[in-house]
C-alpha cells in the first residue's frame, strides 16, 4: 500500500498493522527501515500500529479490541 509493504492494511480506515518479531526486525538496519515506513504512512495520514507475537498469541483478545478500536475510530474520522 502507498509502495510500501505492510503486513494487514484497512483501506477504508487508513490503517496498516505490523507484525514484529526479533527474528525478522532485530538488527539496526531493518529497526531504522521500520521507522523511516513508519514515519512515511504517517506523513500520508495512514496510522500504524505494531504488535508483537506476544500481543497476538498471549493477548489475542486485548490485541483485537485495540485493532476493533482503530478501526472503528478511523472509519467514523
Amino acid at each position: 500500500m502507498h509502495g510500501r509493504e505492510v503486513d494487514a492494511w484497512w483501506p477504508e480506515a487508513g490503517l496498516a498493522v505490523e507484525l514484529d518479531g526479533w527474528q525478522d526486525h532485530g538488527t539496526r538496519v531493518v529497526f531504522q527501515r521500520d521507522r523511516e515506513k513508519g514515519n512515511w504512512l504517517a506523513l500520508r495520514g495512514v496510522t500504524l500500529l505494531r504488535f508483537t507475537h506476544h500481543d497476538v498469541t498471549v493477548r489475542a483478545e486485548a490485541t483485537a479490541a485495540q485493532l476493533a478500536e482503530a478501526i472503528a475510530h478511523r472509519v467514523a474520522a
